[in-house]
């Protein structure tokens, strides 16, 4: 059974307001809507480089994170 997807495109005008962006949406996932989300990046490294730059910035704040789903589209 295939399930309805929601698809968001979201704008920024810099790459720093890419990575806020990024930073924001994922700090404010819970465990269950991050279970269901999926992030594309172009390469898994930047999947990687995505994952360190999240947590340096909210780890230090918040003990723990619900991490969703981040890959290339393959």
């Amino acid at each position: 059974m295939i399930t309805p997807r929601r698809t968001r495109l979201l704008r920024v005008p810099s790459f720093a307001g890419l990575r806020e962006l990024l930073t924001e949406v994922v700090g404010a996932l819970d465990p269950l809507t991050a279970s269901d989300t999926f992030i594309v990046v172009p390469t898994r490294a930047a999947a990687e480089q995505l994952r360190r730059t999240v947590e340096d910035r909210l780890l230090a704040a918040q003990p723990a994170l619900a991490w969703p789903r981040v890959g290339p589209r393959a």
